[in-house]
């Protein structure tokens, strides 16, 4: 049979009912448009995998690495850097709120872990995808301007906050462990590649 791996999101759970590690059996309940939309998509394609098509899904976090876009967090504070680097731009970076903490993931190790769910993932199920920890915002900034090697300020831009922001979430992972995944690309690493495309961008 025919068979599909779903990428589905983190922002599916939500604040997950208030756990700090979100479990696949925990609850879903976004909080953003972006996070109902995945979360349907997630549902409806979970549904036929009690049909002829095989259905796994991935619940993929905060995706880090070579490629970030300047929509994520990451990827806006990655391109600041490298234009302050170059000398493009003053130190200042504008910035939401730092405070909120994420699971970030490289996707070199997402991409290992679709491999590895498309061949070994139980149909119907679903498996997070994360490095199971959660770290600030304004580490990853912080992280970021380490390896470009420049000091920065950080300006407040209101257009970047996010009323309905969760505050903390990190991935229980152990159901993709018991597959054989770990996640192998530290995050300072995935910073620094992150950091470097942005440079040849």
């Amino acid at each position: 049979p025919a068979r599909v791996v779903i990428a589905a999101s983190s922002a599916e759970y939500g604040a997950a009912g208030g756990a700090r590690k979100a479990r696949e059996d925990s609850p879903l309940m976004p909080v953003t448009l972006y996070g109902s939309c995945k979360l349907a998509q997630t549902m409806a394609a979970l549904s036929f995998s009690r049909g002829p098509i095989e259905v796994v899904a991935a619940r993929i976090f905060n995706v880090l690495g070579p490629g970030t876009p300047e929509n994520l967090a990451p990827g806006a504070f990655a391109r600041q850097i490298a234009r302050v680097a170059a000398g493009l731009q003053p130190p200042e970076i504008s910035v939401g709120d730092l405070s909120p903490r994420r699971d970030y993931v490289d996707a070199r190790d997402v991409a290992a872990a679709l491999e590895l769910i498309a061949r070994r993932g139980k149909t119907g199920e679903c498996y997070n995808v994360g490095s199971g920890r959660s770290v600030p915002m304004s580490a990853v900034l912080r992280g970021l301007a380490r390896a470009a090697g420049v000091r920065v300020t950080e300006k407040m831009d209101p257009a970047r906050y996010r009323p309905s922001e969760v505050k903390d979430l990190a991935a229980d992972t152990r159901r993709i462990r018991q597959l054989g995944w770990k996640p192998r690309i530290p995050f300072a690493r995935s910073l620094a590649d992150t950091l470097s495309w942005w440079r040849k961008h």
